[in-house]
C-alpha cells in the first residue's frame, strides 16, 4: 500500500460551509483512484493583520506613519487584542511599537496608526517592521513589512551675527544631517 497526504488550506475569505473535492492520486505502480473528499470550512477566533502601510516622509529627521489593519476572522468578538512591532534599520537599530486595540467585533478591521521618528543620518536602505497580535499572552498572528529610507542631504544654515570693533561680523555654520554627503 502506498500512502499519500493531502493538505488544504482555505483562505480567510472562503464562506462557512461543507464542499465537495474530488482528488486523483496516481500511484508509482500506474495505478489510479478517484475519490470525493467533503471538507467543512468553519471558523475558529482569532485576529489577523490584512495590511500594512507604510508612508510620510522617508528621510533622515523624517516621521513615518505605520498603519496596521487587524480584523477579526472569527465568530466571537475578540478582547484586549495587542500589537507589538520592531522596526529595524539596516544598521540595526530598532524602534518598538505597541497598540492596544480593547475590542473587535467578527469581521470588523481596526486599524492601528503608529508614528516613528527617523532621527538624524537616518541610515539609507530597507527598514522591516516585524510584529505580532496577541492575546492573553498568545500570538495569533505575525506580519512583516518592509520601507525603504532614500539617500539625501539635508543641510542646515546656522546664522549669527556678532559685533566687531568697526561694525558687525556674520557667522554661517552648515551642518549636513543626512545620510548623503553634500557638495
Amino acid at each position: 500500500p502506498e500512502t499519500a497526504r493531502l493538505y488544504l488550506s482555505p483562505t480567510n475569505d472562503i464562506p462557512l460551509g461543507t464542499y465537495k473535492v474530488g482528488v486523483i492520486a496516481t500511484g508509482s505502480s500506474g495505478g489510479t483512484v478517484r475519490k470525493d473528499i467533503l471538507i467543512t470550512v468553519i471558523k475558529g477566533e482569532g485576529a489577523t493583520v490584512d495590511k500594512t502601510v507604510i508612508t510620510g516622509d522617508l528621510t533622515p529627521k523624517g516621521e513615518v506613519e505605520i498603519r496596521t489593519y487587524v480584523t477579526n476572522d472569527g465568530l466571537t468578538t475578540l478582547q484586549d487584542v495587542t500589537l507589538e512591532a520592531d522596526v529595524t534599520s539596516p544598521d540595526g537599530k530598532k524602534d518598538r511599537i505597541e497598540n492596544f486595540i480593547e475590542q473587535i467585533n467578527p469581521g470588523d478591521t481596526k486599524v492601528a496608526v503608529n508614528y516613528i521618528k527617523l532621527g538624524e543620518l537616518a541610515a539609507a536602505g530597507e527598514y522591516t517592521v516585524n510584529g505580532e497580535l496577541k492575546r492573553n499572552d498568545n500570538v495569533d498572528s505575525t506580519f512583516t513589512q518592509t520601507f525603504v529610507v532614500a539617500k539625501r542631504a539635508i543641510v542646515e544654515e546656522e546664522r549669527e551675527d556678532f559685533g566687531i570693533l568697526f561694525g558687525f561680523g556674520k557667522r554661517i555654520t552648515l551642518r549636513n544631517l543626512g545620510n548623503e554627503r553634500s557638495d
